[in-house]
C-alpha cells in the first residue's frame, strides 16, 4: 500500500482515487479509513490527500533543507516524545528530490540518516 500512494504527485493521486471509483464505485479514502490505524494511517492519508510539493530548485533549496533537518529533529530526537504529525508533513509533502537533498543534510547535522531518525523514534 506504502509503494502506491506514498511518493505520487498530486495528478498521480487523483488519477488513482478516480480509477478506484471507476472500478469499485466505492471512495477510496473511506476504505482505507476503515482498514488502517495508527502512524500509518496518518502517513497514508497525507499522501492520498495528493499534497506532495513539486520540486523547485528556488523553493527546495540548501538553506530550506537546513531549516527542514533541525526541524525534524526537534520533532524527534530532542525532545521528550516525538511530534508525528510534524514529521509526516515534512515527508508527505517534500518531492523525492528534496528528501534525498534533506537526508544529506541531516547526515551532515546529525551523523545518520532520516530512515534511522524514525527507526530511534
Amino acid at each position: 500500500l506504502y509503494q502506491v500512494i506514498c511518493g505520487r504527485t498530486t495528478k498521480d493521486i487523483d488519477l488513482l482515487k478516480k480509477a478506484w471509483f471507476n472500478k469499485y464505485s466505492s471512495d477510496l479514502g473511506l476504505l482505507l479509513a476503515s482498514e488502517l490505524s495508527g502512524d500509518f494511517k496518518l502517513v497514508i492519508f497525507a499522501c492520498l490527500q495528493g499534497i506532495e510539493q513539486e520540486y523547485d530548485t528556488a523553493y527546495h533549496t540548501k538553506e530550506k533543507a537546513e531549516a527542514d533537518a533541525e526541524m525534524f529533529y526537534k520533532a524527534g530526537q530532542k525532545r521528550w516524545g516525538t511530534d508525528e504529525q510534524k514529521l509526516i508533513n515534512i515527508i508527505c509533502h517534500s518531492p523525492a528530490e528534496y528528501l534525498r537533498i534533506l537526508n544529506y543534510t541531516y547526515v551532515d547535522k546529525y551523523g545518520y540518516n532520516l530512515a534511522k531518525a524514525l527507526e530511534k523514534e
